[in-house]
């Protein structure tokens, strides 16, 4: 068996939400502001597949990421992320 080698340079993270604490339609409702004025680019993953990466910050200042397939238009991910100070 091969060992796995992490090549990120940065390791990539997300928020998890706990949707007891706060429901999804919460969540919706907020990534939806934060997509009105949102910043778009073209990244390409380590398969060398590319997607859309959507960033915004909703009206109560969370920030969002979502991520679209390219060849097919639909929304793969989407999830507030923290920043780090």
């Amino acid at each position: 068996m091969e060992e796995y080698v992490w090549k990120m340079d940065n390791p990539y993270r997300k928020t998890v939400v706990d949707t007891s604490v706060i429901p999804i339609k919460t969540i919706e409702k907020w990534a939806k502001s934060a997509f009105i004025n949102v910043e778009i680019n073209i990244e390409k993953n380590i398969r060398g597949k590319y997607s859309l990466k959507l960033t915004g910050v909703s009206d109560n200042g969370v920030l969002f990421e979502g991520w679209i397939d390219i060849k097919t238009w639909e929304l793969k991910s989407l999830y507030p992320i923290k920043e780090e100070r």
